[in-house]
């Protein structure tokens, strides 16, 4: 896994691979629901996760996410 999960703090942000940044709204009953941005020459807006119905475990988010980052992070 790039993050612990035990690092995972509600509020924080994290990049995937592809480059799309994560932000942990709330971890509750051991999974995360998170808003998200994808990476353009103009950022796109922060978005609902595409699995709000069925949110992921904390392990799993951990798995897809690189590395923590600044919210205001832009991707090369």
């Amino acid at each position: 896994m790039a993050v612990d999960p035990s690092d995972l703090q509600a509020g924080k942000c994290y990049v995937t691979l592809t480059g799309q940044v994560r932000k942990i709204g709330q971890i509750k009953d051991g999974k995360v629901i998170y808003t998200a941005r994808g990476k353009r020459l103009v950022p796109e807006p922060w978005s609902p996760g595409s699995t709000l119905a069925n949110p992921p475990t904390v392990e799993k988010f951990s798995s897809d996410v690189e590395r923590e980052v600044e919210c205001s992070f832009e991707p090369d």
